[in-house]
């Protein structure tokens, strides 16, 4: 026969009706409990009355005692005493008025004893009178005869009548309160009974609870394991790729070492050579020229120095030099111009020249110039061959191909670069176009001559060109190519003459560029995989803290709720040792729910986004410090805050490391008769500003710093120092979100040190937020 509940349903019933009946019983004994309390109070309040009963009428005899006593002495040397009784009677009425307010009988007779008590003491007061005018005699029969014995019994008779009314009222209030405690009794032992029945249900079910749990960390430990193999193999990897790096890195600075010791053997060549050569900056300064330069134009290598051509030449020559240096150095690319400039005797020198970008070992930028002189093309021939030995030689050197193509016969010639560079033989001379043109890549050639066509019929100075070309071994070589396009004048305009270039081989620059471009892609992809990984574990380790904090704060609420319930009401009945334990239990749950809130802070500090603003850290430090000495005023802290300048970062994170920083240091000196907290910045040359909190508490083994910004990690034990050994682990997850690194220096008994660094650029604004401090301490 199936059950008509299953065994969780059963359980769950069981739980609910106990937990009801529990309530139920609870809720009657506090209420007896409160009247029980009630009626005690009640009974204390009837007592006091009692007892400031009997010290008026102490009062009231003692008062006639002290009149007797000045009435009969000789002298007035007895006046204080009765003065000091008379200033005792008001303010004991007054309080018996306070006790008695409740009842409106009791506070009739109260106002007729004092009537009584006011016109004895007026009576006194003219005895006293009459004493030291008309004698002892008719003082003490206006005070002491009928009249006066008259007032004494009425105002006994008052008291009597306090007295018994009171005694009335406490003799009900004492049979209500016994009634209540009797009550209270067998409601409390109920009460006990149900709760030990809902403290097992409670056991039993945080038992099985802690069991699952361990399996879902056990399960946890063993993702973090696999996740953490994951990440050292990615390690591995880019270490290997960064090693590589080093090395390319290594082989270029010997190159550029390479370049630095041929500058010498650069300039013998070149101050030997037949060309006019020279270099200039990035900002059009001579930096170099060579000897032929100098003879041309009269003046010497330190006179050029530090020059530019304005200050040289000025006017339009100054202007066309200027111009075609500024287009090399925009294009980074050689070109070739034909230039003019007066020489030293008053000539014209026509030249041809080649621009070229330099860059320097150090990464600066030259533009380095090769000037052939043209003026006297027909003068001689040998000068023309000297001319383009030179030319050659610097080609070389440019390790480029230097080419003429003619357009109206259709040739091309080509420099002697032509055989090093792509293994053809060369013999000086012109030959047809289609030797260059049939060597062009397939695919490329189209578009080469389909570009230079459109450059020719627009005007355009300047072809450039990138295409694949074919070597000697049948192979292919990536070109950039850039050539001048000549014109000269026809019947129909300007027309096309030939074209002066030079085809540069960028076949391993490509090459390395490419492989770059791989590389990027596949380390991108990596970062890419590995940041989904990452962030699936923090989405999982999000959903388990999620998990940790929802389900364990209900049982720990009922257990301290229950725990302080039972203290309360069953308290009196319980040995010591049992309400220790239970204190004990309190104080766990309430350390649970602790460590619980300090857990959910360091995740939420990890995913929330950065918000930027001012922060002046001075003014946060003095908000802590007013906090903390808030909630101890009695300790004496000598505190030092400085006011660095304003950072940029997120206020809130920026003061939750403060607070736990300043927490942290507050809570190791509390053991310190003269405790000093300080927070401060100073320069460093390699980290920038550093920023600090120091104090001289109790210091710790700088052996274990490396475990000190470790969650749960403790140095002290929790009854020397209490704490979650979270707040430490908080600050640096803050420091390292920007930017920045944490470090902590420190010996025992000594006091120690924190200090920090924010990558953040510092600002001078003004206006700095302001906002709540929060975060707790630990270390």
């Amino acid at each position: 026969m199936t059950p008509l509940l299953s065994r969780d349903a059963t359980r769950r019933a069981g739980v609910a009706l106990a937990l009801g009946l529990f309530c139920l019983v609870g809720a009657l004994a506090v209420l007896n409990f409160r009247a029980l309390r009630e009626s005690a109070d009640w009974i204390a309040h009837t007592q006091d009355a009692l007892a400031y009963l009997a010290e008026v009428g102490d009062a009231a005899t003692d008062l006639e005692s002290r009149f007797q006593e000045y009435m009969l002495a000789p002298t007035g040397e007895r006046r204080t005493a009765l003065e000091d009784v008379l200033a005792t009677v008001p303010p004991l009425l007054g309080e018996l008025a306070v006790l008695l307010e409740d009842s409106a009988a009791q506070m009739a007779r109260l106002e007729t004893l004092r009537e009584r008590i006011m016109e004895r003491e007026t009576t006194m007061e003219a005895a006293v009178a009459l004493r030291w005018e008309a004698g002892i005699e008719e003082a003490l029969a206006v005070a002491g005869g009928g009249v006066g014995v008259a007032q004494r019994q009425a105002i006994q008779e008052a008291l009597r009548e306090l007295r018994r009314a009171e005694r009335a009222i406490l003799a009900e209030r004492s049979e209500r309160a016994a009634g209540n405690a009797r009550n209270t009794l067998v409601i409390t032992a109920a009460a006990l009974l149900a709760g030990l029945g809902v403290l097992m249900l409670v056991y039993t079910f945080l038992a099985r609870e802690i069991r699952q749990r361990r399996g879902v960390q056990q399960e946890l430990e063993e993702a973090r394991a696999a996740l953490e193999r994951r990440v050292d193999e990615r390690t591995r990897e880019l270490q290997a790729a960064n090693a590589q790096l080093r090395e390319e890195s290594r082989e270029r600075l010997n190159a550029e070492q390479a370049a630095l010791n041929s500058e010498g053997r650069f300039r013998a060549f070149m101050d030997n050579s037949y060309v006019l050569a020279y270099m200039k900056d990035e900002e059009g300064r001579y930096v170099y020229v060579n000897n032929l330069w100098e003879n041309y134009f009269g003046k010497t290598e330190a006179e050029w120095r530090g020059r530019n051509d304005a200050e040289i030449w000025g006017g339009d020559t100054h202007a066309a030099l200027t111009n075609n240096d500024r287009i090399v150095l925009e294009e980074n690319a050689p070109r070739q111009f034909y230039e003019s400039a007066p020489t030293a005797d008053g000539t014209v020198l026509y030249g041809l020249s080649m621009k070229f970008p330099v860059t320097g070992p150090s990464g600066e930028r030259y533009l380095g110039g090769i000037s052939m002189d043209i003026t006297s093309r027909m003068e001689a021939e040998q000068a023309i061959r000297r001319s383009e030995e030179r030319f050659n030689l610097a080609t070389r050197a440019a390790n480029e191909v230097i080419y003429e193509w003619r357009v109206g016969p259709n040739t091309v010639w080509w420099s002697d670069g032509v055989k090093r560079l792509f293994g053809y033989e060369h013999d000086g001379g012109f030959h047809p176009a289609s030797v260059w043109l049939d060597r062009i890549h397939p695919e490329d050639r189209d578009a080469i001559i389909r570009g230079m066509d459109e450059a020719m019929a627009r005007g355009d100075t300047v072809w450039t060109g990138e295409y694949r070309f074919a070597r000697a071994d049948g192979g292919y070589v990536r070109i950039v190519d850039r050539g001048m396009i000549l014109y000269e004048d026809g019947p129909e305009g300007p027309k096309a003459d030939r074209m002066v270039g030079a085809m540069l081989d960028v076949t391993s620059l490509k090459e390395t560029q490419e492989a770059l471009e791989a590389l990027n892609a596949e380390l991108e992809q990596r970062v890419e995989d590995r940041t989904e990984q990452l962030e699936q574990a923090n989405r999982e380790l999000e959903a388990f803290a999620y998990s940790v904090s929802h389900d364990l704060r209900a049982p720990l609420r009922a257990i301290d709720g229950f725990s302080r319930a039972t203290l309360e009401d069953y308290g009196g009945s319980l040995p010591e040792e049992g309400r220790d334990f239970l204190r004990r239990i309190c104080r766990a749950a309430n350390e649970m729910g602790t460590l619980i809130d300090d857990l959910l802070d360091l995740s939420r500090i990890g995913r929330r986004p950065l918000r930027g603003g001012t922060v002046r850290l001075g003014e946060i430090a003095r908000r802590v410090q007013a906090k903390l000495t808030q909630e101890a005023p009695d300790r004496e802290v000598e505190w030092i805050i400085a006011d660095p300048p304003p950072v940029t970062g997120d206020p809130g994170l920026l003061q939750v490391a403060l607070y736990n920083l300043f927490a942290n240091a507050w809570k190791f000196t509390g053991k310190n008769e003269a405790a000093t907290i300080q927070f401060g910045y100073k320069d460093d040359p390699a980290a920038g500003v550093v920023y600090f909190v120091s104090d001289n508490g109790a210091g710790f083994d700088r052996r274990f710093a490396d475990k000190l910004f470790g969650p749960f990690q403790r140095l002290h034990s929790r009854d020397e120092f209490p704490g979650t050994g979270v707040g430490l682990a908080t600050v640096q997850r803050v420091i390292h979100r920007h930017g920045g690194s944490i470090w902590a220096e420190g010996a025992p008994g000594e006091g120690a040190a924190f200090y920090f660094t924010l990558a953040l650029p510092q600002e001078n604004g003004d206006d700095a937020e302001d906002h709540t401090i929060g975060g707790r301490q630990s270390r």
